[in-house]
């Protein structure tokens, strides 16, 4: 677990990837029970916690703390139109467009076709490829990654702390995945920050992956990766200072919503429910 520092010099939170994972991704498909309960009691133990030590927000705040932050430290001021931007870059053609879509997309985007409950993956990748994206991948590549990594760094944090290192990280640990999640922690809890994962998103991990990796004329910066998202939320996780490559490349460079897709097909003139379907891009053999 890492500590980070804002532009204006106070602590936050920092995401790092966690080192190599001796868990494979067999393992994980095949005990998902084991991770649904985890993830249950975690939250449960959260709300006792939170429920027997809350205390108004001013107190809290003087309280000598590790990680506090205020909420503007890693997200600029400025917010971008997302959708603006990534018209431009289609537009423009001047970068290779890559897409990622995450899973509650491919049923959603539906219901503004009329296909309401209906599993429209294969349509959704046809209207990106249509609309310029040379590459579409799925996020739940970028999920499987996620889970192995916390997975490793649980049994890290549990293993230091079975054998009384004073390093420990403590104990329950908490999914970093959702961005609300963790502002809630971080401006509400801040206490409790040391508990969450030091695990990026799936989509900003594949979307780190990507840039590092998969460079098709070996420059990070002719590829422009948008996030296809269920929830705003991920927009502003995206916009986070410290998310950028080692050369400062955004990782994740644009987010669009699930609405904010079905404008972009509508206005150009996509007739999406007529769509033959597509194939996401194999992602790394995953």
């Amino acid at each position: 677990f890492a500590e980070g520092r804002g532009p204006n010099g106070s602590s936050c939170v920092k995401f790092v990837d966690v080192s190599n994972s001796e868990w494979s991704l067999s393992m994980i498909r095949h005990c998902p029970w084991i991770i649904t309960a985890g993830i249950l009691a975690a939250c449960w133990v959260f709300d006792a916690a939170v429920a027997l030590h809350a205390k108004p927000p001013t107190a809290r705040r003087r309280r000598s703390v590790i990680f506090t932050r205020a909420s503007s430290s890693l997200e600029p001021t400025f917010k971008a139109d997302h959708v603006e931007l990534v018209r431009m870059e289609l537009e423009a053609g001047a970068r290779t467009m890559v897409a990622q879509v995450a899973p509650a997309v491919r049923v959603s985007l539906g219901e503004e076709f009329g296909l309401t409950g209906v599993d429209v993956t294969g349509k959704l990748v046809r209207a990106l490829r249509l609309l310029g994206f040379e590459y579409v991948f799925d996020v739940l590549a970028g999920a499987d990654v996620t889970i192995v990594e916390e997975a490793s760094e649980l049994l890290v944090r549990l293993r230091m702390n079975l054998d009384g290192d004073d390093h420990a990280p403590p104990l329950p640990m908490f999914t970093s995945c959702c961005p609300g999640w963790v502002s809630y922690v971080e401006e509400r809890a801040p206490e409790m920050i040391p508990h969450l994962s030091s695990c990026k998103s799936p989509h900003m991990m594949e979307g780190s992956i990507i840039k590092d990796l998969f460079r098709p004329n070996g420059d990070e910066t002719d590829l422009s990766v948008v996030s296809i998202m269920p929830c705003v939320r991920k927009q502003g996780e995206a916009d986070r200072l410290p998310f950028s490559s080692s050369t400062g490349a955004r990782q994740a460079d644009h987010v669009l919503t699930t609405v904010d897709l079905a404008i972009m097909i509508k206005a150009a003139g996509i007739k999406f429910a007529a769509l033959e379907d597509s194939l996401f891009d194999p992602f790394m053999g995953l």
